[in-house]
């Protein structure tokens, strides 16, 4: 594990390859390499690949950040999630000036360790 942990509150938008639909969530706490985040049931086994939505908002605008990681923990009320990424933040900073800086604000944990 990399990163301290911190707590939030964001709600989460989970999918699975292959899912028609969707399962919203709420994110608990999340770190530079993953994430817990409580869902209504299990659903999520050990091991699959789970696509998640967190919307950042930005001076005003809102703007979507997608991560993808894979369960390596269940729990009665959640998953743990590793992201395929140790640093997300990387990949959005590319999409405008000062990018990075909102994500890190909203998100301090995604600082590099």
């Amino acid at each position: 594990r990399c990163g301290t942990r911190h707590a939030s509150g964001q709600t989460v938008l989970l999918r699975r390859p292959g899912w028609a639909g969707h399962i919203v969530g709420q994110l608990r706490d999340v770190s530079i390499s993953g994430a817990f985040i409580t869902v209504p049931r299990r659903i999520f086994p050990l091991r699959s690949v789970v696509k998640a939505e967190v919307t950042v908002y930005e001076r005003g605008h809102a703007r979507l950040v997608r991560l993808q990681g894979m369960v390596v923990r269940t729990a009665e009320h959640g998953i743990g999630l590793m992201f395929d990424e140790l640093q997300p933040a990387r990949r959005l900073a590319a999409a405008g000036p000062g990018s990075r800086e909102v994500l890190l604000e909203e998100f301090p944990a995604l600082a590099p360790c």
